[in-house]
């Protein structure tokens, strides 16, 4: 009595003779570190989608919220939702995990996310939970505010032609094709508004450092915050890193941020309160000011939206901003708040 009792689990947990390991030879032992990279980009891959995920549905929720009456809020009604819509073209191993992060980090209901998929039947586990599954590239091109390409790169051609012209001028293209250059994908989906992380892979001889369970799939990985904060852009590097996403990324996010606020008809002056509040939660300093953006001769006054960005257009056009966000005290507060957006994971 009073002794605890350990399961088969606990047993044989972190056991030499059953990891992944110890079925290998001298040979194939060299290659682990790749497994370490492979680990580690697809949690940076999941973790900054889901991300991008969060803000923009924070964003419509916040500007939904506002626009409720105070009767309404008297009488304690429902808050409606307005949320970010979201598409997937191709759900292998990677899709998968993308829908599950975002589902989980992401503030996504399963209703919220269209997945077009060459095998719907495998992905059964998901319409079940309430997810759109279908083989329809174009439907979901259609129906979305941001799509994830994360097709394989051998079907890309395909996948391009299918939603060619179905994709709306306001839609986000998030690119997770590796091996695909952003001019190249642009001219496949004649399109422009695209989104595409720069990835630098880092030294193999970090492997010893990286904090990464690899028997971990992206989302437990994600709850990790060591492991987490190395998928920051702009967190410091730090022992462990093995790939880096580039800094325009940040640039990426910030610009789609605000083109969401213009869809939604704020003014300029609105939009950057809302990235100071909700990018940055720093609704007081508001470090990020219309003096940071280099806008076309075109935009009004401040009373007025912003302009719409094309993102392939103006990525390395913002100078100004770039050195803002790249610089202390506003890179703290945008590391803070990617972090604080893994700290409070949705059960599903």
């Amino acid at each position: 009595p009073g002794r605890s009792h350990q399961s088969m689990d606990d047993i044989t947990n972190n056991l030499p003779s059953l990891q992944f390991e110890a079925a290998l030879g001298h040979e194939e032992t060299g290659c682990l570190p790749l497994r370490c990279r492979a680990h580690a980009l697809n949690v940076s891959t999941c973790a900054q989608t889901a991300y991008l995920i969060a803000v923009l549905n924070e964003a419509r929720q916040v500007i939904q919220d506002r626009k409720l009456s105070k009767q309404a809020k008297l009488l304690q009604e429902s808050l409606s939702r307005d949320p970010t819509l979201v598409g997937v073209i191709g759900c292998g191993r990677l899709g998968r995990q993308l829908v599950q992060s975002l589902m989980t980090f992401g503030r996504c209901e399963p209703q919220d996310i269209f997945v077009s998929t060459r095998r719907p039947d495998s992905l059964q586990d998901l319409a079940d939970h309430g997810v759109n599954v279908d083989f329809n590239n174009a439907k979901v091109a259609k129906s979305v505010h941001v799509l994830f390409i994360a097709c394989l790169p051998s079907q890309l051609a395909t996948v391009s032609q299918d939603i060619r012209g179905c994709i709306n001028y306001s839609t986000l293209v998030y690119s997770l094709v590796g091996v695909t250059p952003v001019a190249k994908l642009c001219q496949l989906l004649s399109f422009k508004n695209v989104l595409k992380p720069e990835i630098e892979l880092l030294p193999l001889e970090q492997t010893t450092h990286y904090p990464g369970n690899l028997s971990e799939d992206a989302i437990e990985s994600c709850r990790d915050m060591a492991v987490c904060s190395l998928t920051c852009p702009l967190e410091e590097p730090a022992k462990g890193s093995l790939v880096k996403t580039g800094d325009d990324w940040v640039i990426a996010v910030v610009l789609s941020f605000l083109n969401t606020c213009t869809l939604l008809q704020l003014n300029m002056l609105e939009a950057l309160e809302l990235v100071n509040t909700v990018l940055l939660q720093s609704p007081d300093q508001l470090p990020v000011s219309v003096d940071d953006l280099r806008l076309p001769r075109s935009a009004g006054d401040e009373s007025k939206p912003l302009p719409f960005w094309t993102i392939t257009s103006v990525i390395g056009r913002q100078p100004k901003l770039k050195t803002k966000l790249l610089n202390s005290p506003v890179r703290e507060l945008f590391v803070k708040k990617y972090k604080s957006v893994f700290r409070r994971p949705r059960l599903l």
